[in-house]
């Protein structure tokens, strides 16, 4: 599971170790806040303000803008694996 989840994670950030610890975390009382209110914030539409103050593709602004989580969650994946691509050929250069 840690393998699945790794991959969207900033580089850098631990996780737990075992499957069970995960879900420990997760199960938690201040995970289950910070998803309850992230969520109240995106379904309300207080995000898009926020949102449209960083410089995010027009497909995450957009996601955000019609409370598409699903579509926010793939258009931010897509963001972020094209600005390491970026980031990783300025690198090499």
């Amino acid at each position: 599971m840690q393998d699945k989840i790794r991959p969207h994670l900033p580089q850098g950030v631990a996780i737990p170790e075992t499957e069970t610890e995960l879900k420990q975390s997760i199960s938690s009382p201040q995970f289950r806040q910070i998803v309850q209110g992230f969520s109240t914030v995106f379904q309300s539409g207080e995000l898009s303000s926020l949102i449209a103050q960083f410089n995010f593709s027009t497909d995450v602004i957009n996601a955000v803008n019609q409370r598409d989580l699903q579509a926010f969650a793939t258009a931010l994946d897509r963001f972020y694996q094209t600005s390491n691509d970026t980031d990783t050929t300025m690198d090499m250069n």
